[in-house]
């Protein structure tokens, strides 16, 4: 609260005397009883240091007047966010800005980008960002293509370059349906977050292209409305090692022009060290396709996808919430409702052996297939024997109203010889009768042994002896309740 006071006015003949206090420049106020010696008013919110003059016209019974001017000066008091430590900086950036990156004067994307070093932030302020420039072959919004360098220092793992939209201020980065919107290649140690990513043509975000690095997170970023063509991905990461992709949302291709093909949200090719965690994936579309693996064994490091969302996913054919042909991926703790659900070894598209050791474990799965898929084993691929979905690890999984299948177009040999599969403490549940797991399957040529295995002739393969069938009591979002007789087993909030 502001007070104005006038009481010291005086008339020489000591007459009464009149008050009138009236605004004259500045952000707009309300002043409170403005017919008195003493008036008041709320200083307003500024976003940027203003001036306010008040005038004070007195008058005596004679009619005589004298005026004078308050000036009253209204800092900003808004605290600027800048999360930088001390030996480092922020810079800022708006939409169609040409300033010199400060926080009353931001400048444009382009421009500041190679002024950021070890530690830097660059806050996009709120709006939206449609501006493309060119970096020699790559056209994007945000460009850190091989060719752009930050300065030195140059950012490490413990102190990343950040680029996130400012707090509580809405970013968006919006394509033009027909280029991709972010590329990152030859760049490590980055963390971008904070903002929606939209309109982008084939790959929204690429990660790697011909130099690949390591060190990249992605967080709080909501990926919409990308046109689908030939091998998309909102998020494409091509080679890159120790990506992080966390609490982000995907929803939503645009179907490739003239039919209604769409793909896969996240896309992986030869990555290592990946974690997928705590993000949602709804919509048109499918979930993660991790499409070429390690190209030898071990080489791969590992692929952590946990804690997500998958739900109500439509329009992906004949691809699932999560595709994999990485050894090794561990997916645990998610929730797949509506869904595809999950496909390990999708299909021979890599050097074997693949794919191998993957672990699934803690989900719960509603609808949909869980399929652990045969591959070429007769040498007829790559000369390769071995491929398909072997050593798998299967457990404490929910299965309501969900396919389990296992190697079904699998010959008698494969079946003979075995997969090394481990497959116990899950529950399942099949609305329509006793629930049956598909192993080996496929009848006619593919051959005699295998079949759709109730859970007593299933635990005779000596696989699942500790396994159970019963009701879950499940949310509409697949989170189990009090009295559940699958409780322990499947997702965990």
């Amino acid at each position: 609260m502001v007070e104005l006071a006038g009481h010291r006015s005086r008339d020489d003949q000591i007459e009464p005397l009149a008050y009138q206090w009236r605004q004259i420049s500045g952000p707009s106020i309300t002043i409170s009883n403005r017919n008195r010696s003493k008036a008041t008013f709320v200083a307003p919110e500024v976003s940027d240091d203003s001036t306010i003059v008040v005038t004070l016209t007195v008058t005596d019974s004679q009619g005589l007047t004298d005026t004078d001017n308050v000036t009253i000066h209204v800092n900003d008091v808004n605290e600027i966010v800048c999360e930088a430590n001390v030996d480092s900086r922020c810079y800022y950036s708006g939409p169609g800005a040409t300033g010199d990156g400060s926080f009353k004067n931001p400048g444009s994307i382009e421009s500041l980008i190679p002024q950021l070093s070890r530690g830097d932030y660059l806050y996009l302020r709120g709006g939206v960002y449609t501006d493309y420039y060119r970096v020699t072959s790559a056209e994007s919004i945000i460009n850190l293509e091989k060719y752009v360098n930050f300065s030195d220092p140059q950012p490490t793992v413990t102190q990343p370059v950040t680029i996130k939209g400012y707090p509580d201020e809405q970013v968006t980065i919006r394509g033009d349906l027909t280029k991709g919107c972010v590329h990152i290649d030859g760049i490590s140690n980055l963390v971008l977050q904070d903002m929606r990513i939209e309109n982008c043509f084939n790959k929204g975000v690429r990660v790697g292209y011909d130099i690949p690095e390591e060190n990249i997170t992605l967080r709080n970023i909501e990926f919409a409305n990308m046109e689908y063509y030939d091998d998309s991905g909102f998020l494409y990461v091509h080679s890159y090692d120790n990506v992080v992709i966390e609490n982000c949302q995907f929803h939503d291709y645009i179907p490739k022009a003239g039919t209604d093909q769409v793909g896969a949200y996240v896309k992986f090719y030869r990555a290592t060290n990946i974690t997928v965690r705590h993000n949602e994936f709804y919509g048109q579309g499918a979930g993660i396709y991790y499409k070429h693996g390690e190209t030898t064994p071990g080489s791969g490091g590992y692929t952590r996808i946990h804690d997500n969302y998958f739900h109500d996913l439509t329009g992906s054919g004949n691809l699932s919430s999560i595709d994999t042909n990485q050894n090794r991926t561990e997916i645990y703790n998610n929730r797949f409702i509506n869904t595809g659900g999950v496909r390990v070894h999708r299909e021979d598209g890599t050097s074997p052996p693949f794919t191998t050791g993957v672990e699934i474990s803690y989900n719960t799965f509603v609808g949909g297939t869980l399929y652990l898929a045969d591959g070429s084993n007769d040498g007829s691929y790559m000369s390769a024997y071995g491929l398909g979905a072997k050593s798998a690890n299967i457990h404490h999984n929910v299965f309501s109203d969900t396919q389990y299948r296992v190697w079904t177009y699998g010959s008698d040999v494969e079946f003979n010889e075995g997969i090394n599969l481990s497959s116990d403490h899950n529950c399942y549940y099949s609305s329509t009768g006793e629930y049956k797991i598909n192993y080996f399957a496929a009848e006619g040529s593919w051959g005699d042994l295998g079949d759709n295995y109730a859970l007593s002739d299933w635990q005779a393969l000596t696989y699942g002896a500790n396994s159970i069938e019963g009701i879950p009591l499940l949310d509409e979002h697949g989170i189990q309740q009090s009295g559940s007789p699958c409780l322990g087993i499947g997702y965990s909030p």
